[in-house]
Formats: C-alpha cells, sequence, structure tokens
C-alpha cells in the first residue's frame, strides 16, 4: 500500500505542508525537519512520483531489416515527436541494437533514466530479451509485441 502525505505527517508531528513541502525540496523548511521527514518516510516506504520530462522512443532491433523496409517507422517516429511536443515533452530516439558490442552498456543507460518514459517499439523483440524491460519501474509502452508470459502494456498494429 502507498504511503500517504497524512501518514507521514501524522508519524512526525509536522503538517501536512510542511511534509509536502519537505517531500517535494522546496524551500522555507529546515534541513534538520526535512531530513527527519524523509528518514521517516523512507521508513514507511515512501517512493517519490518521478518528474517525465522525455520520451524516449526506443528502437529494438535484431535484425534491423524491418525498420529498414517501411517508411512506415519514420512516420511514427514524426508523429510521437510530434504529438510529445505538443503535451510539453522532448523526445529522443534511442536505437538498441542487439548484436552490437555496446548492447548492455546501452540498455543499462537506458532503464536507469529515471526523467524518461520508453516507448518500446518491438517489432523485432523476443520475449526472452523482454524480459529485462519488465523489471523496469518506469512508464513503458510496448508496441508491436505481445508476450504470453509478460503483461506489459502494449499496442499491437493489425498488419
Amino acid at each position: 500500500m502507498k504511503v500517504s502525505l497524512k501518514q507521514i505527517s501524522e508519524a512526525t508531528g509536522y503538517s501536512l505542508a510542511t511534509v509536502s513541502n519537505a517531500l517535494h525540496n522546496k524551500h522555507g523548511v529546515k534541513a534538520e525537519t526535512a531530513a527527519e521527514i524523509w528518514r521517516v518516510a523512507m521508513e514507511y516506504g515512501y517512493a517519490p512520483e518521478r518528474k517525465i520530462t522525455n520520451i524516449k522512443v526506443v528502437t529494438y532491433r535484431d535484425s534491423g531489416g524491418v525498420f529498414s523496409d517501411t517508411p512506415f517507422f519514420s512516420l511514427l517516429m514524426e508523429s510521437v515527436e510530434n504529438e510529445a511536443h505538443k503535451c510539453g515533452y522532448a523526445t529522443t530516439i534511442y536505437n538498441l541494437y542487439r548484436h552490437n558490442d555496446d548492447y548492455g552498456t546501452r540498455l543499462q543507460q537506458l532503464l536507469e533514466d529515471k526523467s524518461s518514459a520508453i516507448l518500446l517499439i518491438g517489432t523485432e523483440l523476443n520475449e526472452q530479451d523482454a524480459q529485462v524491460f519488465y523489471g523496469w519501474d518506469g512508464p513503458l509502452l510496448v508496441l508491436d509485441a505481445k508476450f504470453d508470459n509478460l503483461d506489459f502494456n502494449a499496442v499491437l498494429m493489425n498488419n
């Protein structure tokens, strides 16, 4: 169960406003007070909300042929970028080539970025390679892939 600001307020004895200000890094809260609030909040399992500023459009490529065979993907990228911009998000195209030497490093960098949501184009993604994304705790939408044993939010294409 998610801990509420009210529960943290009651546990620390500080007002709801002070707890909120401390947990949102606002000015006006003494450092000692903020530290105490954060200590109690973490004991209660508080997880700060992420501020998503970017959408990473991740093209997962095994062979890469699917992406170069059709103009659909360039139109998709352009559409995502335009709509994201209208909503105040930046976009980044992030290519993951399964057979490149730097695949592991790039994958780790992707999964460590807590300021981005991921739109994963999984046309060439298999269930085994999708497993690493299943444990990621950020916003994720898989496009063009569905797996029997992994329950992703997904949009499937009707070819």
